[in-house]
């Protein structure tokens, strides 16, 4: 088959989130078997196409967005764009460029699938102008993390709510990556679930069986990975903490990601600084923590493996690629219930443990009652066997299954 996804930026760009590590899994995967892959995204950096391990890589510029600086300052009228439509303009204009690229390439050779993400209606032009099987692979779409991050509901995320729900209404199937997200994505959408297919995210296992033994932190520490943001339940962590340093003195926690921030014209905006706050709720115990920067999988497998004990606090989470990797590590992780955490974890204390979200004081509860278990490495073992329920390789095949079977559909 010859397939198409469209994202925002590609993975060589940005391989920070879920998106991107699942369409990099996916593609290698899918070119390993014979398929043609082309990946369409934008970018500020470099618009150079080239081929990456067989994937064929697209990409256009930024849009009306790279002119914003000159346009504030020569076109007063764009101050108003730039203050209420920001990103609908941004990407209204991204997703037109990235239509016009694919009608190019689908002239040179039709492709059989498009797929793109549920996030700011990126894909809107493919369902209304094309004829080309469109999928919308649901990950948790720009809105609903802005609801869920409780930022300001603006008329210019109205808009872009709109987008989305207009791309997810016109697509030819939908597929989320777990149950719970066709749940929340159909009730935040305002569709039956049923149309919604579910079909989890790979993991490329071998990544995964060779980490250092060396130690890099000295003593026992927690660690939490992923963006530091009000969704991901940095609140709740950081209220739950100073218990837990109370019974556990010389524990550390370490927390290893980037705050969340929304980008405008190369202005960083913050809504949740999470780093100060955690560092407030806990000024007695800051020797106890420890923030680094995002790290590339290499730098951060072995502090993960080392670990006393993983700990996701999500308030929601669509499916979780940090609780899948710990797994992967052969680690005990601490993930909130009622999310795509429970569908990898299953059961408290039987792949890992888990707790209700947003509830402090069972958090640090909990955090305490896994620290006096000594069974932490069996279960750690437990989970690594479990995380082989999504290997790459088991979730490409159901993928191409289902891209026939969209394919072939009238």
């Amino acid at each position: 088959m010859n397939i198409c996804f469209i994202v925002h930026s590609d993975f060589i760009e940005s391989s920070y989130g879920g998106i991107e590590t699942y369409l990099k899994n996916l593609s290698l995967e899918l070119v390993k078997k014979g398929h043609d892959i082309h990946i369409i995204s934008s970018s500020r950096n470099s618009l150079d196409n080239y081929v990456y391990n067989g994937i064929h890589i697209h990409r256009i510029g930024p849009g009306v967005i790279f002119l914003y600086p000159l346009l504030l300052k020569f076109f007063p009228p764009s101050q108003v764009i730039n203050r209420y439509l920001y990103h609908t303009v941004a990407n209204l204009t991204i997703g037109l460029g990235i239509y016009r690229k694919f009608r190019k390439l689908h002239k040179r050779k039709p492709f059989d699938i498009v797929e793109c993400h549920d996030t700011a209606g990126l894909g809107l032009f493919f369902p209304l102008f094309s004829r080309v099987k469109f999928i919308t692979r649901m990950h948790t779409s720009w809105t609903l993390a802005a609801v869920l991050n409780k930022e300001p509901i603006t008329l210019d995320k109205k808009i872009v709510y709109f987008l989305e729900k207009e791309q997810i209404k016109r697509s030819d199937a939908l597929n989320a990556d777990s149950f719970s997200l066709r749940k929340k994505s159909a009730e935040f959408f305002k569709i039956n679930p049923s149309e919604i297919d579910v079909t989890y995210y790979g993991i490329d296992l071998s990544k995964y069986k060779s980490v250092p033994k060396k130690k890099r932190i000295k003593g026992d520490y927690l660690i939490y990975f992923g963006r530091l943001e009000e969704r991901k339940g940095m609140r709740t962590l950081a209220h739950a903490l100073p218990k837990v340093f109370s019974k556990y003195p010389s524990l550390k926690m370490m927390f290893v990601g980037n705050p969340h921030v929304e980008e405008r014209h190369h202005r960083l905006i913050k809504h949740f600084d999470a780093k100060k706050y955690i560092f407030k709720k806990n000024k007695q115990f800051e020797k106890n923590l420890i923030f680094i920067k995002h790290l590339p999988h290499k730098e951060l497998n072995p502090i993960i493996k080392h670990a006393k004990l993983v700990v996701l606090p999500s308030q929601w989470e669509a499916f979780g690629f940090t609780c899948l990797e710990s797994m992967a590590l052969g680690k005990s992780v601490l993930a909130t219930s009622g999310s795509g955490f429970e569908e990898q974890i299953v059961k408290d204390g039987k792949y890992g443990f888990l707790v209700k979200p947003n509830n402090s004081k069972a958090l640090s509860n909990k955090i305490i009652s896994c620290l006096k278990r000594k069974d932490l490495n069996t279960i750690g073992k437990r989970a690594k066997k479990r995380a082989e329920f999504f290997s790459n390789e088991k979730i490409t095949e159901e993928m191409i299954d289902y891209y026939k079977k969209m394919s072939e559909k009238i």
